[in-house]
């Protein structure tokens, strides 16, 4: 084993530690260990924040969180644990808990709020039956089955359901015959079916039940953003930042039906009216709104069109949550930046980034989901 030679300050050291900590040789078929850290109850039968990663234990193949957390086990078991106000936790009572406690059944992904109605949650079993539960009607007064909150899961009519996303108005979800589907507000055209818009946020043009959206070969959606099977984006929906990406005036030009954003795509994320893209030359882009430099430029600039992180064409998976960006490279780094204040970006501080910096480690880029805080290594 070689040693790297020279003089190293104290934050070298603490570097190399934590690159030693987190860097495991394992096969891509077991499973992997989860990472967590920033706000709330991380899973560690603990309450405070960290602002470094600490091991939940386990074998997980996916991790999700807002203030709630979910995970799926090897086995494909899913576990749940943080915050409960609206009975998210789908435990049948409203008690938080600082450890995963299981949800009975077999499943294959899970979604959660992005946005100010933290508190949704909703999953996809292994034979692609769809339950949503939680905060129906959240600070948005968005309803999406009605106007009850549920403490446990209940079922969306259908089959063959494959992927979902919340957004701040909707909620989506793919089928795996490449349909996809809407429900809930339409006010800036989020049901994305060229329906009537306007009105309060639950209007007589607004879905309780699935609604689907023009078009097939949908593969992969993240709030009103949508990728095909060909590697187009698409967008639809408000526009009151930017987030549309297209170059439109802020809080105008919103779309009602899906308008496709140049470029060949191969990831997606959606956040609080910004949106975030890998292209399959591997560059990174982010557009919308721009609180804490969560777009990477280095500022506070809002953008209604796509603008490119760095110059690296490496970059493989992208994760927005809200302010905080996480992206992972084909090299199995970890990057993070935008808002720190709960210690998101891992640095073992409360510092803004507005542009890159790098968690130490290696990480799974092919499970790095939508997350506050938190990724899968072996």
């Amino acid at each position: 084993m070689t040693t790297d030679k020279g003089v190293w300050n104290l934050q070298q050291v603490r570097d190399k530690q934590l690159q030693s900590l987190w860097t495991y040789s394992g096969s891509a078929t077991e499973g992997a260990q989860l990472w967590v850290w920033g706000q709330g109850t991380v899973g560690n039968n603990t309450a405070p924040s960290y602002s470094s990663p600490v091991q939940i234990p386990g074998d997980w193949k996916k991790y999700y969180n807002s203030f709630i957390k979910f995970g799926i086990k090897e086995g494909d078991t899913l576990w749940a644990w943080g915050d409960n106000p609206y009975g998210s936790l789908g435990q049948n009572n409203r008690t938080t808990y600082s450890s995963p406690i299981q949800i009975p059944g077999t499943w294959s992904s899970v979604m959660v709020g992005n946005d100010k109605d933290w508190y949704k949650a909703g999953a996809i079993t292994t034979d692609g039956e769809l339950f949503c539960w939680g905060q129906q009607n959240g600070a948005n007064t968005v309803k999406f089955l009605d106007d009850v909150n549920y403490s446990s899961p209940v079922q969306i009519p259908g089959t063959t359901w494959k992927q979902g996303s919340w957004d701040k108005y909707a909620a989506y979800w793919t089928k795996t015959d490449g349909t996809m589907y809407a429900l809930g507000s339409n006010m800036y055209g989020q049901l994305g079916n060229n329906g009537p818009t306007g009105g309060p946020s639950w209007s007589p043009s607004s879905r309780s039940s699935p609604v689907q959206i023009p078009g097939t070969s949908w593969s992969h959606v993240s709030g009103s953003l949508a990728l095909r099977t060909d590697g187009s984006l698409w967008t639809w929906g408000a526009n009151e930042k930017g987030q549309l990406g297209l170059n439109a005036p802020y809080n105008a030009g919103h779309r009602s039906s899906p308008v496709q954003i140049p470029g060949t795509w191969s990831d997606i994320s959606h956040g609080d009216m910004n949106r975030m893209a890998v292209k399959t030359d591997g560059t990174l882009w982010m557009w919308g709104y721009n609180p804490y430099g969560v777009l990477g430029q280095n500022n506070l600039t809002w953008y209604s069109s796509p603008v490119q992180v760095g110059s690296d064409t490496t970059w493989e998976t992208a994760a927005l949550f809200n302010y905080i960006a996480k992206a992972i490279k084909t090299d199995g780094t970890l990057w993070a930046w935008g808002w720190n204040g709960q210690g998101e970006a891992a640095q073992n501080n409360n510092v803004q980034y507005s542009s890159p910096v790098q968690i130490p480690g290696t990480w799974l880029s092919n499970r790095l989901e939508t997350t506050y805080g938190g990724a899968l290594r072996f």
